[in-house]
């Protein structure tokens, strides 16, 4: 259930939420360097090389180390909205996000390895498209037809510089597979549908569905959970979505939300493995008065308290562009 506010509140929290992603940590430094040589590997202007793709690999690795640690820091980058480049950055955000739900489902550093690599080679067929991947424009036939032969494209790519094991193999071509057996370019069903491809899967579903395309705004990343969850009825594996909720809770980083206090705030942590409590920043106090001083509670510790619903904060335009 959703709380709606007045519009100055709304505005201020909005201001608050923007603040919270605008931070960098140290470990946005990795991401902007796995960003620039993903980029780099995949650029048509430049070959493909095997060089290429073992530094990114490297780079992976490094990434994995820091997951213990860096859990939430990964999580908010995850997060932040890239409007230049997105399909560059949805590349690079699927992979994070795997890896969260990779790490809940107890894999080894090597399994990590594999999963990240092929999340992140999930859509490299698309990017010789890139004319029809940054157009608002309604595809032709001719070019949805195109869309349906990205994951074998993409394949062929990969045979070029790395080696294709068959992992790799059945996470690319089957990541659009669904498990009603809608999906594409084969229409296998949930049963032979490899694991790697459920969890690129969702992972996707969320990281699109939470950032700018140019045929729609991006929804919040509760209601981006919500409609994973319902998706999970039919189409995505329902034990991989739950798995995405225990990596980043009910209410992800940047949630407002009302507490049984009566309290207000944003979700800027959460606790693995507990997805109905998150850590809160507060904003207003029961009274509806602004808090100025920094007061954050951890819900995992309060067993008296607990979120009762949602605030609805729909981003407009304006503070989409500061997410840029």
């Amino acid at each position: 259930m959703k709380e709606t506010i007045d519009p100055i509140k709304q505005k201020g929290l909005i201001r608050i939420n923007q603040q919270n992603f605008l931070s960098r940590s140290h470990y946005s430094e990795t991401y902007d360097i796995l960003s620039i040589n993903f980029e780099s590997l995949i650029s048509s202007s430049a070959p493909l090389t095997t060089k290429k793709a073992n530094v990114v690999k490297m780079l992976l690795k490094e990434l994995i180390s820091h997951l213990p640690t860096d859990y939430n820091e990964i999580l908010k980058l995850t997060l932040i909205s890239n409007q230049k480049k997105f399909q560059v950055y949805n590349s690079i955000n699927v992979c994070l996000l795997s890896l969260l739900i990779g790490r809940v489902l107890n894999y080894s550093n090597d399994e990590l390895l594999e999963l990240g690599f092929a999340a992140l080679m999930h859509d490299i067929g698309m990017f010789a498209m890139e004319g029809m991947i940054y157009t608002s424009e309604t595809f032709s036939k001719e070019q949805r037809e195109n869309i349906l032969l990205h994951p074998s494209n993409g394949l062929l790519l990969l045979e070029q510089f790395t080696q294709v094991t068959d992992d790799l193999e059945k996470a690319v071509i089957q990541e659009h597979e669904r498990e009603d057996g809608s999906g594409y370019p084969q229409g296998v069903n949930g049963k032979n549908i490899h694991e790697f491809a459920k969890i690129i899967a969702i992972a996707d579903c969320f990281e699109a569905l939470t950032h700018f395309r140019p045929y729609r705004r991006c929804a919040l990343p509760y209601d981006a959970i919500q409609k994973v969850l319902q998706l999970s009825k039919n189409q995505l594996d329902r034990i991989m979505a739950n798995s995405l909720v225990n990596a980043l809770s009910i209410y992800p980083p940047g949630t407002c939300v009302r507490l049984a206090s009566g309290e207000l705030g944003i979700v800027t942590k959460v606790n693995e493995g507990a997805p109905l409590s998150p850590v809160i920043s507060l904003c207003y106090d029961r009274d509806s008065h602004e808090i100025k001083e920094s007061k954050v509670i951890d819900l995992l510790m309060e067993k008296e308290n607990y979120i009762i619903r949602v605030i609805d904060l729909e981003l407009p335009s304006q503070a989409e562009s500061l997410m840029v």
